[in-house]
């Protein structure tokens, strides 16, 4: 399984990762043969403004 969350700031993600990520990580665990590893990057291209636009309208 992959998964992509695209954060505005990031408090948000950090906030997501301290209150609910530990919620999810033990829903998904029984079905997972490997733990969960997460990799941050750092996105800086106008795609992600028209990104933000797409999903706002």
């Amino acid at each position: 399984m992959i998964t992509i969350s695209l954060w505005m700031e990031k408090h948000y993600m950090e906030r997501y990762e301290r209150e609910w990520f530990p919620k999810v990580e033990e829903i998904l665990k029984p079905y997972l043969e490997t733990p969960i590893t997460c990799k941050v990057y750092t996105v800086e291209t106008t795609l992600c403004e028209h990104f933000v636009q797409a999903l706002a309208a």
